[in-house]
């Protein structure tokens, strides 16, 4: 998210000469490559328009390419190998991108005990659910949703 009207990187933003920024609104995502927000579920549907606890079935991760298959099912043992690389498999990034591990920009700190405390999480869930690898780059979400 930015801030400050230096920062911005649309260079396509139709706002060009009337930023919102200099008409002083305190952030801009659209002026952001990767802008990011947390929004509370409750204030955008009410308390009755989502669930506070669900029961997993499947957990999808996702690539986008031309080449592999469109969904795989994988094993444990593979999934957590993903999940702890966090690199997007075919997926198109912008060249300062870096891996995240389990796609979690968020883990303030990367040690090996944080890192031993996710893998406990995502061993303990992948014991309980299917993993399947999608690929959007090859089917519609329609195409997708069936074969899930």
């Amino acid at each position: 998210m930015v801030t400050r009207r230096e920062d911005c990187t649309d260079r396509t933003c139709p706002l060009q000469d009337e930023c919102r920024l200099d008409k002083g609104a305190p952030y801009c995502f659209r002026a952001s490559v990767e802008a990011q927000a947390m929004l509370d579920p409750n204030w955008m549907a009410g308390s009755q328009g989502y669930a506070k606890r669900t029961n997993l079935k499947t957990l999808v991760i996702l690539r986008n390419d031309k080449v592999s298959p469109a969904v795989v099912e994988l094993s444990k043992e593979e999934a957590l190998r993903i999940l702890e690389s966090g690199e997007p498999s075919g997926a198109v990034r912008s060249l300062g991108a870096k891996a995240q591990p389990f796609f979690n920009p968020h883990l303030l700190v990367i040690n090996e005990d944080k890192l031993a405390i996710q893998r406990m999480f995502f061993s303990r869930l992948l014991d309980q659910v299917k993993c399947c690898l999608v690929n959007s780059g090859v089917a519609t979400a329609d195409q997708l949703k069936a074969l899930l």
